[in-house]
């Protein structure tokens, strides 16, 4: 998987603005209601905002709006806060960064990125036993990338992406321990790239990334995980390969890939698994389905392909 680990990395630049909030438990009274706003207009501006209480802070709240071309903007939140809210709006194009950090045993985040125009990069990272995460990134144009990390013993996480327009790759990482995984992502457009992982010990997942246009990819991961569901839904044309795949430990796992269209690839591999359910619904010309079951017990395959030159191995 491509750009897996894109972690997390402070920025300098031109126009910064930076509001930074240590809060101690004897400020709560000074900073009402814990939270921060930023607005900027114009262009090449860098926004950050920190919050990080000592020892124990709630209801920690930050918003950045930008409006404008190559901007940056930058939320964290840290340290045992309870109940946090990121915000980052941008409104233009070229904005090179929207990043929301949220750890060290943070819980009941909610994080939320929301740009408008083309070429832009968000980033939400939400780790270090971290517990009840939302992460929700909404991107509108072309050449968008969008990344969302949870991982390091983070539970009840919920990952959201949603982009529209051309050219755009989505990345969702839930990891080392993570348990109780939710990831969507829904793409319109053309020559977009979905990508959700979820391994290492992390169990009762959920994947779901639904694309629609052409030349579209997508891949499901869940690794050494159990009781897990992925599930790929892809319309159009040239859609290049959707791939999930369930391995080393895992249970009770179901796997589903639908492609409409012409020149599809679909490949299932549950591996070392039991209990698993593996449907792949292909209608068109020149599909190709590989499922290959390993290390399977109590396996239900379906394949169903309607069309010219569309080619099935089973594997068992």
């Amino acid at each position: 998987m491509s750009n897996r680990l894109n972690r997390y990395r402070p920025f300098t630049g031109l126009g910064t603005a930076i509001f930074f909030a240590l809060l101690t438990s004897n400020a709560w009274a000074s900073v009402p209601n814990n939270q921060a706003d930023m607005n900027q207009s114009g262009d090449d501006n860098v926004a950050t905002i920190v919050q990080a209480p000592d020892p124990d802070g709630i209801r920690l709240q930050a918003y950045i709006t930008q409006v404008g071309d190559q901007n940056a903007a930058e939320i964290i939140q840290e340290n045992s806060s309870e109940e946090n809210v990121a915000r980052i709006t941008q409104d233009g194009n070229g904005n090179f960064l929207a990043s929301i950090l949220q750890t060290n045993n943070s819980t009941q985040n909610e994080a939320t990125v929301n740009q408008g125009g083309d070429g832009n990069f968000a980033l939400i990272h939400q780790w270090f036993d971290s517990e009840s995460n939302l992460a929700t990134i909404e991107q509108g144009g072309d050449n968008n990338q969008a990344e969302v990390h949870q991982e390091d013993g983070s539970v009840q996480n919920e990952a959201w992406i949603t982009q529209g327009g051309d050219g755009n790759y989505a990345l969702v990482f839930q990891d080392d321990n993570s348990e109780l995984n939710y990831a969507e992502v829904d793409q319109g457009g053309d020559g977009n790239t979905a990508e959700v992982y979820q391994g290492f010990n992390s169990e009762l997942n959920q994947a779901s990334i639904n694309q629609a246009g052409d030349g579209n990819t997508a891949e499901i991961d869940q690794e050494a995980s159990q009781e897990n569901v992925a599930d790929i839904d892809q319309s159009g044309n040239n859609n290049v390969q959707a791939t999930i795949l369930q391995i080393d430990g895992a249970e009770h796992n179901l796997a589903s890939i639908h492609q409409s269209g012409n020149g599809n690839d679909a490949f299932i591999d549950q591996s070392q698994g039991m209990d698993n359910v593996a449907n792949v619904d292909q209608s068109g010309d020149g599909n190709l389905a590989f499922v290959n079951m390993v290390g399977h017990e109590y396996d239900v395959v379906t394949v169903m392909q309607s069309g010219n030159g569309n080619v099935v191995q089973y594997n068992p």
